[in-house]
């Protein structure tokens, strides 16, 4: 059996950049001091839905005594200023940067276009759920602009809009340690040099750390078995460590391997971009066997970069939870993983759409 010791994943940090507006993705508090106790206490912002979050401008980022990482904010409503704890948990940036190509309305009341980049000259009204083709991102002092394929401007407040498209980009970055989550029940069978095979089977929920210890198969054609029960977590160092592919949480079906095919198979080459807060998480290609689903592919391309991924469903109820730490929000919160091939997006999950040789997946986090 493999040594099983409890860790705990931090998701990552993400700080805002000096000066920046930011909206609350749950509930945060305002202290008028950095002493965060209850006699500082101002006010308490609870949680509400994107089109709804209060808004606040970062004066500055510091530790306070109690060693909590901090922001000192302005509310962009009330005009109050205080300090409020920081980091991804509690806020996000609120106008997009990145290279967004395409947008829909999700501001009850809608947008206006504009024919200056100011947001002066209005050209026209367009209402809730609209789809508008976007040229670039224009910074604008503290806030962003979109220009519009048509040469208009309108805002960049999430709180206005979303993104369902963004330009895809050559880079590649991974993380330094590579991580591997695995949630659901799973199969693997790596090669050996002797032919045989070593099987491992996993079940149920448990976290590992480190290189497992199991009795490897030998030269004489035997097989080794280690069966581990529990969701599994692997934080591994080791290059020659072999991660555990996930498939379904529930319901499995029998999925091709889409990382290993046999060398008799007919196998396809698709490329693989993965987006969050304006930056990329990893991009590459990945080989899979004829017939994968664009979410084998995805589980292939995550087990190859060392992401962690979960999900649950299976087949055409197939859903993405979670990339490195970046979850998918509560239902109605539209905070979540969307997915495009070829540049498209398709109208079915993941887990049912068929890949053919060189498409091309996007990955985008959307809060």
């Amino acid at each position: 059996m493999p040594i099983s010791t409890p860790t705990v994943s931090g998701k990552p940090v993400k700080k805002a950049s000096h000066r920046s507006i930011v909206y609350a993705l749950t509930t945060v508090k305002l202290y008028r001091s950095s002493n965060f106790t209850k006699s500082n206490l101002t006010n308490t912002y609870k949680k509400r839905a994107r089109i709804n979050r209060p808004m606040f401008l970062v004066i500055s980022q510091q530790t306070n005594k109690q060693g909590h990482a901090i922001y000192r904010v302005k509310d962009m409503n009330s005009g109050k200023t205080g300090y409020t704890l920081s980091g991804s948990k509690y806020f996000a940036h609120a106008y997009y940067s990145a290279k967004v190509t395409r947008i829909k309305v999700i501001n009850p009341k809608g947008i206006n276009e504009y024919g200056k980049v100011n947001l002066t000259s209005k050209k026209r009204h367009v209402k809730k759920n609209a789809s508008l083709s976007v040229r670039k991102v224009v910074n604008y002092g503290l806030s962003n602009r979109m220009q519009l394929t048509n040469g208009r401007y309108i805002t960049a407040n999430k709180k206005f809009i979303l993104a369902t498209k963004i330009k895809k980009s050559s880079q590649n970055t991974r993380p330094s340690t590579p991580t591997a989550t695995t949630t659901g029940t799973s199969t693997s069978t790596p090669p050996t040099n002797s032919g045989s095979t070593a099987t491992t089977a996993t079940t149920g929920t448990t976290t590992t750390t480190g290189t497992s210890t199991s009795t490897p198969p030998t030269n004489s054609g035997s097989t080794a078995t280690t069966a581990t029960t529990g969701t599994t977590t692997t934080t591994n160092n080791s290059p020659s460590a072999t991660p555990t592919l996930p498939v379904a949480l529930t319901n499995p079906v029998a999925l091709t391997n889409p990382v290993t095919p046999s060398n008799d198979a007919k196998t396809i080459t698709t490329t693989i971009s993965i987006h969050a807060d304006g930056a990329i998480i990893a991009s590459g290609n990945i080989k899979v066997s004829s017939g994968a689903s664009a979410f084998d592919a995805l589980q292939a391309f995550a087990q190859q970069q060392g992401l962690a991924l979960t999900y649950k469903g299976s087949g055409a109820t197939t859903y993405v939870t979670g990339i490195n730490g970046y979850n998918a929000g509560p239902a109605g919160t539209m905070t979540g993983w969307l997915y495009s091939v070829n540049g498209t997006l398709p109208g079915s999950s993941m887990g049912a759409y068929t890949l053919k040789d060189g498409d091309s997946i996007s990955m985008t986090y959307i809060k």
